[in-house]
C-alpha cells in the first residue's frame, strides 16, 4: 500500500497516454468501454459531451448551481480543475453567461483540447495557466470543483487560494469528490480505482 501510494503520479502526459490506451482497448473490450463511457472519456468526444449534457449527473449539478446562484444566470462562475471542460460548457449551454474554466491540461481527451472550440463558441473562457489565473484580479461569485479536490497536492493551500478568488458572499461548490477520513477507506479507494495499479495514476 505504501509503495503504491509513493509511486502514484499526476502527470498530464501520463493521464492522456493512459486514456488513449484505454480507448484502444475499449474497441474490443466491453468492460473497458463501459468504464470509459461512465466517466465520459470514450473515444467519440462529441458523443461524450452530449451524453454528459443530457445526463442525470449534470441535471443534479445544474440544479444545485441554479439554487446557490439564486437562479441568476448572470453570476460569474469559474470551474477549477475543469478536466475535459464538459461541465463549464454545459453550464454555458444551459444559459449561464459568465463562465470561466481553469485547467492546466490542454490535451485532447483528458484536458481542454477537444472542448476548446465548443467553449469559444459558447463564450466560455479557458485559462490553462494556474499562475496567470491566480494573479489576475478577477473574483467570482461561484467557484466549482467537480471530482477534483483529491488531486490537489496541498488541499489547505489551494483552498486558501480559491477563497481569495471568491467575491464577498460568494460560494465554493464541491461535487463528487471521494475523500478518505481513515486508512481503510483510503486503501479501498485506491484498490478499486481502475488506473492506480494499472498506470500509476
Amino acid at each position: 500500500m505504501k509503495l503504491l501510494l509513493r509511486n502514484m503520479k499526476e502527470y498530464v502526459s501520463l493521464k492522456e497516454e493512459a486514456i488513449l490506451k484505454e480507448q484502444c482497448l475499449a474497441r474490443r473490450d466491453k468492460e473497458v468501454k463501459r468504464l470509459l463511457d461512465s466517466i465520459y472519456l470514450d473515444e467519440d468526444r462529441e458523443r461524450s459531451f452530449m451524453r454528459f449534457f443530457n445526463s442525470e449527473e449534470f441535471k443534479v449539478i445544474l440544479g444545485e448551481v441554479d439554487r446557490h446562484a439564486g437562479f441568476d444566470r448572470d453570476i460569474s462562475i469559474c470551474e477549477v480543475g475543469a478536466g475535459s471542460g464538459f461541465l463549464s460548457v454545459a453550464l454555458a449551454k444551459s444559459g449561464f453567461r459568465n463562465v470561466t474554466m481553469l485547467e492546466p491540461n490542454e490535451r485532447w481527451n483528458s484536458g481542454t483540447g477537444f472542448i476548446s472550440s465548443r467553449a469559444s463558441s459558447m463564450n466560455v473562457r479557458i485559462c490553462n495557466n494556474i499562475d496567470k489565473w491566480y494573479n489576475e484580479d478577477t473574483q467570482y461569485n461561484m467557484i466549482i470543483t467537480n471530482n477534483c479536490v483529491h488531486h490537489f497536492d496541498n488541499i489547505c493551500k489551494v483552498a486558501a487560494e480559491i477563497r481569495c478568488k471568491i467575491k464577498p458572499g460568494g460560494k465554493w461548490l464541491m461535487f463528487d469528490d471521494a475523500l478518505a477520513n481513515d486508512t481503510e477507506t483510503l486503501y479501498t479507494n485506491i484498490k478499486i480505482h481502475p488506473y492506480v495499479e494499472k498506470y500509476g495514476l
